[in-house]
């Protein structure tokens, strides 16, 4: 299986690196820049050794505001099926915040710091894709972060070995949800019990 993936990985990088931007525009330097001040600021925190945990969570939560459109995220890893009032929505937004900081906080620790570079820019019409490669002393891997729809400066989605995250939180969320509800969701993620680095 894991095997399978790679290789799935592997065909969805090529599909990716083979889109070329539409005819008569370039890469937007804008873009690339942005994309590229933006691994740089994550490279640096997971770089900080001086930092507490809950310290290092705190700058990484401010920073991704900057960065991940966090309301259209945490959206896309619920259910369609599941339509939580605005207060519930509210509460769980939060709670997918901390969820990806503690997420960040566990790739550090296991990993160590990173050195991330964009390798490319593509766009063709409204999508607008960024591929990573980042680095650390005991790993390597290539991400494409999938940006909403212009104008919007955001990571909408993010692709690591083939697998969307959306795609991954739903089919996570979902079975928590049919066993504990909102509630229990919202508990498991602010616990980091499905947090993985």
């Amino acid at each position: 299986m894991r095997k399978f993936c790679r290789a799935l990985a592997i065909v969805c990088l090529a599909a990716l690196l083979s889109i070329r931007p539409a005819a008569g525009r370039a890469e937007d330097p804008s873009l690339a820049d942005w994309a590229s001040d933006a691994v740089r600021a994550l490279d640096a925190l997971s770089a900080k050794a001086d930092l507490a945990p809950d310290a290092r969570m705190r700058r990484f939560r401010k920073l991704a505001t900057r960065i991940f459109a966090l309301d259209a995220m945490a959206a896309a890893a619920l259910p369609r099926d599941v339509r939580p009032t605005p207060s519930d929505r509210a509460r769980y937004g939060d709670a997918f915040r901390h969820h990806l900081a503690i997420g960040f906080e566990r790739a550090v620790q296991r990993f160590g710091p990173t050195t991330s570079r964009v390798r490319a820019v593509r766009q063709r019409a409204d999508t607008r894709i960024v591929l990573l490669r980042t680095q650390s002393e005991k790993r390597t891997r290539t991400s494409a972060w999938i940006l909403c729809p212009p104008p919007a400066l955001r990571v909408c989605d993010v692709e690591v070995d083939g697998i969307r995250m959306s795609a991954h939180h739903r089919r996570e969320f979902a079975a928590v949800l049919a066993q504990e509800g909102l509630e229990g969701l919202i508990a498991h993620l602010r616990s980091g019990r499905l947090a993985r680095p």
